[in-house]
């Protein structure tokens, strides 16, 4: 059996719905539905990667740049996301740039889109940090701060970015495998920040009021390998793979399709001219 590379995202597909894990990832059967905000991100994280190259593009330069980007071999559906929201992300990320990343760190010191394969125990994982900031103290206060670890997030800003715990704590990982593995991964985590972006919430004077610190201790990122770990496990005992009905149903390109046994339930939850019966409940294709 091929040894499969794992990533944040695949975890939590199956830790959504088994059965849209079992039908992306073991049975390869690929749905073309994108929702409006993962077509967001993919058009945000576009810009924000490329953005220090184009400092001189207009929106409407980035538009047409957006209109020929392909993402995993598929265009991007401009048509479902609002142009006044992405103008606004795209005026938010030039700020950004301007006030926060190149006003506090050199050149040398920004690695954008840095895409890195690490162990977690004998586990192979994959992720790409969307900005790395290294050898810089962070602006906001003295602390000794070798490495900040910042993502890009297309949803509303919606508290301090801890619901991102999971992810971002992987990205500690990796990071510490990649820059100092010599060191212990604790020893890492005191002088590592890690950050969220949000640049579809407006800000009133700052654009560092989008900047979210995740208050990420040592225990966290410690539970978080357990998590991944735990769920590996469970993968690879799995037998059922049952759907799971919840609020992202919605997004799901295998909703009220005859691939998710969740098309014949019948109830108050409705998504995609799907109705379902409540949030939380798993359903078998018997």
């Amino acid at each position: 059996m091929k040894k499969i590379s794992w990533s944040v995202s695949r975890i939590k597909a199956f830790l959504s719905c088994k059965n849209q894990y079992n039908l992306n990832y073991n049975k390869q059967i690929k749905h073309n539905f994108a929702s409006p905000d993962a077509e967001k991100g993919t058009a945000t994280h576009y810009i924000a990667e490329n953005y220090s190259d184009h400092k001189d593009y207009t929106f409407n330069d980035w538009v047409e740049k957006l209109k020929v980007h392909e993402h995993f071999g598929k265009k991007l559906d401009l048509s479902s996301i609002s142009m006044e929201d992405l103008e606004m992300g795209f005026e938010n990320i030039k700020v950004f740039w301007k006030d926060f990343v190149e006003k506090f760190y050199s050149k040398e010191e920004i690695f954008k889109e840095d895409k890195i394969e690490f162990l977690i125990d004998n586990e192979t994982f994959q992720g790409t940090l969307d900005l790395t900031l290294k050898n810089s103290n962070f602006p906001e206060d003295g602390q000794k701060t070798k490495y900040t670890i910042l993502d890009y997030k297309s949803t509303k800003s919606g508290g301090s970015g801890a619901e991102h715990a999971l992810q971002l704590s992987t990205y500690v990982m990796a990071a510490h495998k990649k820059y100092e593995p010599q060191m212990s991964l604790k020893d890492f985590s005191k002088i590592t920040k890690v950050a969220v972006y949000y640049p579809y919430t407006n800000f009133k004077s700052s654009t560092l009021e989008n900047l979210k610190i995740v208050n990420l201790e040592y225990s966290d990122i410690d539970e978080s390998k357990d998590t991944l770990l735990n769920a590996i496990s469970a993968i690879e005992e799995e037998k059922n793979w049952l759907s799971t009905v919840h609020f992202g149903c919605r997004w799901c390109g295998y909703a009220g399709s005859g691939w998710c046994p969740s098309s014949r339930v019948k109830g108050y939850m409705k998504t995609r001219g799907t109705k379902f019966f409540k949030s939380g409940i798993e359903i078998s294709d018997s």
